[in-house]
């Protein structure tokens, strides 16, 4: 974890998104177990989920990774303290692009960072209600707002049991940043109605 820490800190902008990718991966299973380094590894994630950063890859793969942890809350409490303000950051991201997209920018990675922006959203308010009752009626009508201009703009939103996923309706292609956990199955975009 360290190691990880260390090199996304220091390393060369161009290596940031694969890196923050990686160690999304080692914590989609993993996250419980570091619970102690939570305090330097969301120090470095909140970096590169600041709404006023310019390398939507980075943001895109570190919105994974939040996904990744926040879905492990059930072990690791400690992680609840980063709530408040990963909902915030989180809910700006997704509403800058759905404000990006119904502007016609609608690439795959930013289709897909918004997708991500979104299930996050979703994970953090599912394990969290009680807690961010407050944080999330303030943060409501602007994701509302943002999702009913995504959802006339190409998107679909649809959902699954606990789950929520955009899905576009042209067909875009695939391409290096369809490795991530979040928001992405490889298979491209599906069909509506599937």
């Amino acid at each position: 974890m360290t190691f990880f820490l260390n090199f996304i800190k220091t390393c060369p902008s161009w290596y940031t998104a694969n890196a923050i990718r990686a160690l999304g991966q080692v914590l989609h299973d993993n996250a419980d177990r570091a619970s102690n380094e939570f305090e330097l590894l969301f120090a470095v994630l909140l970096k590169h989920l600041d709404p006023a950063g310019v390398d939507i890859e980075a943001r895109y793969a570190a919105t994974s990774c939040v996904s990744n942890i926040c879905t492990q809350a059930g072990k690791t409490p400690e992680v609840y303290h980063y709530f408040s303000s990963l909902l915030r950051m989180v809910v700006e991201n997704f509403r800058q692009q759905a404000l990006s997209l119904t502007k016609g920018q609608n690439d795959r990675i930013l289709v897909k960072a918004c997708t991500c922006s979104m299930k996050c959203v979703f994970t953090i308010i599912n394990s969290n209600f009680d807690r961010l009752n407050d944080r999330i009626a303030a943060a409501l009508p602007s994701l509302l707002s943002s999702m009913r201009q995504v959802v006339g703009y190409g998107l679909v939103l649809k959902t699954d049991h606990d789950d929520v996923v955009f899905s576009c309706q042209e067909e875009m292609h695939p391409n290096d940043s369809d490795s991530s956990v979040c928001g992405s199955d490889g298979g491209g975009a599906r069909p509506i109605g599937e």
